[in-house]
């Protein structure tokens, strides 16, 4: 009877560290929006948006002489945020002003 002969494994060679990488770097943070000004006023007549959407009910929290930082702070409780404002800025919904 043959007997099984047992090969050895052969490891593959590691490759060697680079000393070149360079250590990992903390994130910074990236401001995506900036807007001139910071109180609301309406200029549109309409919002611009679909009625009886998600977006439409965010548009309907904006009101003349609010500041951007209470905008903001209320549309977070739906979901909301700089991206609508700067929606209704092209849209041409809404303008800032200081």
């Amino acid at each position: 009877m043959p007997t099984a002969t047992k090969t050895a494994k052969i490891k593959p060679a590691s490759k060697p560290v680079s000393p070149t990488v360079p250590k990992p770097t903390a994130k910074t943070t990236v401001t995506r929006h900036k807007f001139n000004g910071n109180v609301i006023k309406i200029v549109g007549e309409k919002a611009p948006v679909r009625e009886n959407s998600r977006r439409a009910e965010i548009f309907a929290l904006f009101k003349d002489g609010m500041t951007l930082n209470e905008f903001l702070a209320s549309a977070r409780k739906i979901r909301g945020g700089a991206p609508d404002v700067q929606i209704a800025l092209d849209k041409k919904y809404i303008e800032l002003y200081n």
